[in-house]
């Protein structure tokens, strides 16, 4: 009987370690779906493809435009590919993606300060580290974009 009593004990020190580990992970778990939702938002490809065909159809008429004239030809197709590129992230989705990242930061900073590293096993670290690493890595992808 008294093994039976300890494994119950045992079964709840385990389960209130996972909800103490649930809660030292939840506030990193959050940033990162925030910041997966608020870049998925970002920019559609409902927006992309409208860009795209207003684009296309300004290049059809710059072409007609054109006529024989090789020159505005050449600027027609310049500006087409210009319009192809802003239109696939345009410079307010790209401001979006910026605020979305640095949101995500300040949550992750924010829940870095206020994690307790005397409930943090080391699959906890892990998961914490992916976030930071995660910051890092993009930070190192746009380094005018420092937070």
């Amino acid at each position: 009987m008294p093994e039976a009593k300890e494994t119950g004990q045992a079964k709840a020190k385990g389960t209130a370690g996972q909800s103490s580990k649930e809660e030292v992970l939840k506030p990193f778990e959050e940033a990162h779906h925030d910041f997966f939702e608020a870049t998925q938002a970002a920019w559609t490809a409902e927006e992309y493809q409208k860009r795209s065909t207003d684009a296309f159809l300004d290049y059809v008429r710059a072409l007609q435009e054109a006529g024989d004239d090789q020159f505005k030809s050449y600027e027609a197709y310049f500006r087409y590919a210009r319009a192809q590129h802003e239109a696939l992230v345009p410079d307010e989705a790209r401001q979006r993606f910026d605020d979305a990242f640095g949101d995500y930061v300040r949550k992750v900073k924010e829940a870095w300060a206020n994690l307790n590293v005397n409930t943090l096993d080391p699959t906890s670290l892990a998961n914490v580290s992916h976030a930071v690493l995660s910051v890092a890595l993009h930070a190192n992808q746009n380094p005018t974009k420092r937070t």
